[in-house]
């Protein structure tokens, strides 16, 4: 893996995605953990599928790695998934200040965006599309449409993750 990551780092990779209940293997296990010490070096985010009740890749299972590796932002793929993921993330969210919400599911519970903005801050939700798998307009729609001020979307959609990998944009320099 280490050299996967150097080869990638070298050509300008700039985060890491990680999909642990498809590959069915615990985004805290020891084969993993070279993985998150090269993030940590780099400081580069890693994204994680998420999915409340999984063993593999609940939001707490990523919440006890953003405590062990407090530089590097981690990002909750699909917040969780499901109401009780939701909820699961925003705790763990709000208790680690390098973890940050995405966006993406196949579900969209009406108001969840306008809560993620109200209980932790636009500033720590990054907008996913889970492209090809869902609809992007679904994912892009529930973000324009929320009931969330113009400059909480524009963080949302893409101001945020530019600052996470450094990256200036015109609006934020």
């Amino acid at each position: 893996i280490m050299e996967e990551l150097d080869r990638c780092y070298n050509l300008g990779m700039r985060g890491i995605k990680i999909h642990p209940s498809l590959h069915g293997y615990p985004a805290d296990g020891e084969n993993l953990r070279s993985l998150w010490e090269y993030a940590a070096e780099k400081r580069l985010p890693v994204l994680a599928h998420t999915w409340a009740g999984s063993r593999e890749c609940s939001p707490r299972v990523l919440g006890k790695l953003a405590a062990e590796y407090p530089n590097v932002p981690i990002i909750l793929g699909h917040s969780g998934g499901t109401l009780e993921g939701y909820n699961e993330a925003i705790e763990v969210t709000k208790k680690q200040d390098n973890v940050f919400l995405e966006t993406c599911c196949s579900s969209v519970i009406y108001g969840m965006i306008e809560r993620f903005v109200r209980e932790v801050g636009a500033e720590r939700i990054l907008f996913g599309s889970d492209m090809p798998f869902v609809n992007a307009n679904a994912q892009i729609g529930k973000i324009l449409y929320a009931r969330i001020t113009d400059q909480d979307k524009r963080k949302i959609l893409g101001l945020n993750m530019a600052e996470i990998i450094g990256i200036t944009t015109r609006e934020s320099s």
